[in-house]
């Protein structure tokens, strides 16, 4: 199991940080996201 903290921009334009599983499936890597870390403090 791989899991990675990935930030990405969501539709408001804010940043949202997220702890992902990666998964191989073929040729396709397949994303889960497991949790939000956003509304977190630092």
């Amino acid at each position: 199991m791989t899991y990675n903290i990935e930030t990405i921009s969501n539709q408001f334009g804010s940043k949202a940080i997220l702890l992902r599983h990666a998964q191989r499936d073929g040729k396709r890597i397949r994303k889960t996201t497991n949790v939000n870390l956003s509304k977190f403090p630092p």
